[in-house]
């Protein structure tokens, strides 16, 4: 039977009363279309705030291999080879990325409770997806995007001669 056809039925037998009957499953669906809207558009800004961010990274490592060409140029003059100067800019980058993805992670989990907590108000009910699966479900796909970013930059120190970065000197 048709939820809508009934409530209008229910309205004429009872006008002169002043019935006003709802469907239930019309009000409940126009709820969770705006909602869902509501949540594709938090989605959006998280992964624009997410590409911002593997950016910055990016411009983080190269800045840093930019001002540090005399700590470079000393460890290579000192006996490191290129892959472990490499290795060492690699090794800070991808603390910074994971000490961003985790703050990002509790940050994200401690603010979600109040959410969901006001999604249980609505009539539709949300279940909770709080704990570590849901905390990993997303620090796992993030952590190798921030790997090219602060992978790129890291490349260039290996190869810097001794003698350009000590003479502080471009040539």
């Amino acid at each position: 039977m048709n939820s809508e056809a009934v409530a209008k039925d229910l309205e004429k037998a009872f006008a002169q009363n002043g019935l006003q009957a709802v469907a239930i499953k019309k009000e409940i669906e126009d709820g969770s279309a705006s909602q869902g809207l509501f949540n594709n558009l938090l989605m959006g800004f998280m992964g624009l705030g997410l590409l911002v961010g593997i950016a910055a990274l990016g411009v983080i490592a190269a800045r840093s291999v930019v001002e540090r060409r005399q700590q470079i140029g000393m460890l290579r003059a000192l006996g490191f080879q290129r892959k472990q100067v490499r290795l060492a800019f690699l090794i800070e980058s991808s603390f910074v990325a994971l000490l961003g993805i985790g703050l990002g992670v509790a940050l994200g989990a401690a603010l979600s409770v109040g959410i969901v907590d006001s999604f249980e108000e609505q009539p539709v009910s949300a279940t909770r997806c709080h704990g570590a699966p849901w905390a990993l479900s997303w620090a796992s796909p993030t952590s190798p995007r921030c790997s090219p970013p602060s992978s790129l930059p890291a490349r260039p120190p290996g190869s810097i001669l001794p003698k350009r970065c000590v003479t502080n000197r471009e040539a």
